[in-house]
């Protein structure tokens, strides 16, 4: 055996470095892991609440009281979803790569999807629905733009929810 090497049963003579390399791996695999299940879940989740509560409470609401709940609620649930939702792609991306763990890159890859989804759809609807409801248009557009939103965040809710399960089934 050389020096500096070290016998592992399954592997062989390995070097130091390799072993350390190794582990490093390892740790960044774990953490990415937890990162991307903990930002998954907070996406998932109130992607769903918004799906389930909010938006029902909204169509009950009607455009008046839609308009004005989504003046003074939106800005900081759309910043929290988009960054859960990015943050929560990229690190189980890396853990994807660094493991070579599909099942995590492919929930990385529909989480980010998702926020693609949430920051190129979702946003512009919810700002045509903010600007339908401050400039007074007719209620009738501003009834078909919640229920599109509606229809939005649903399908956000059901990427969320499958980027999680694929972090949960082989987490």
């Amino acid at each position: 055996m050389r020096p500096g090497a070290h016998k592992d049963k399954n592997k062989g003579a390995r070097t130091i470095g390799e072993v350390a390399m190794q582990s490093a791996l390892f740790l960044i695999q774990f953490a990415c892991q937890n990162i991307a299940l903990c930002c998954c879940a907070l996406f998932a989740g109130a992607a769903t609440y918004i799906s389930l509560v909010e938006h029902p409470t909204m169509i009950e609401g009607g455009t008046e009281l839609t308009g004005t709940y989504i003046l003074t609620a939106q800005p900081r649930p759309a910043f929290f979803q988009t960054f859960f939702a990015v943050v929560g792609s990229l690190a189980g991306i890396t853990a994807g790569v660094t493991g070579t763990a599909v099942w995590w890159l492919a929930g990385g890859l529909v989480l980010g999807i998702a926020a693609f989804f949430h920051l190129a759809v979702v946003m512009p609807e919810t700002r045509r629905l903010v600007a339908s409801a401050t400039s007074g248009d007719a209620k009738e557009s501003g009834s078909v733009s919640i229920k599109r939103l509606t229809i939005l965040h649903a399908v956000q809710s059901l990427a969320g929810l499958a980027a999680l399960f694929m972090f949960i089934i082989r987490g």
